[in-house]
């Protein structure tokens, strides 16, 4: 887990642990989520930082190059919920619910609204003030 000096996506949950791959999706890549009882989710960022998939435990997507705006590869923001006692584990699982509803701020090109995914994207990178 990240300390709070040392966070690479701003304002990190506490406890969640953070992951992070990049993929060489030139051929396709399938990625797989397994089902468990935490929170657990799978965010796919293209080069040009748009979602355009989160994977959810028990799910599963297979990306390929036509899903990208450009490049071949892609990073995973992976969120994992610690196990923890049953009360934060029935919180974490209320935020897996919450999570499958989308914002605007992150998708893909024609789901997001453009003004806020470049702030958001630019808080992503910069960080906020």
């Amino acid at each position: 887990m990240s300390s709070i000096d040392n966070q690479f996506v701003i304002r990190e949950n506490q406890d969640i642990m953070y992951s992070h791959a990049v993929v060489d999706i030139s051929e396709g890549a399938t990625l797989i989520n397994p089902a468990w009882d935490v929170y657990s989710s799978i965010q796919v960022i293209d080069e040009n930082q748009y979602t355009i998939a989160v994977v959810y435990p028990g799910k599963s997507v297979t990306i390929t190059k036509e899903m990208v705006a450009l490049g071949d590869h892609v990073f995973l923001n992976i969120r994992t919920g610690v196990r923890t006692l049953d009360e934060t584990r029935k919180r974490l699982i209320g935020r897996m619910n919450e999570a499958t509803q989308p914002k605007y701020y992150f998708g893909t090109k024609d789901e997001v609204d453009s003004i806020n995914f470049l702030i958001a994207i630019a808080g992503g990178w910069a960080g906020w003030a």
